[in-house]
């Protein structure tokens, strides 16, 4: 089984990547809106569309 760990405005902060790694979480995604290396879902598409 494998978990994931997801969220639209991923900071990771005070180690949180190696807090997350150590609870057991095997992949980590976010959005584009704060880049990171976890981002890999556009929002660009949906921001467009509400202006």
């Amino acid at each position: 089984m494998k978990v994931l760990s997801g969220a639209t405005h991923l900071l990771m902060i005070s180690n949180a990547e190696e807090k997350l790694r150590r609870a057991g979480i095997d992949r980590i995604f976010g959005s584009d809106s704060i880049p990171s290396k976890f981002s890999d879902i556009s929002i660009a598409n949906i921001i467009e569309e509400m202006f």
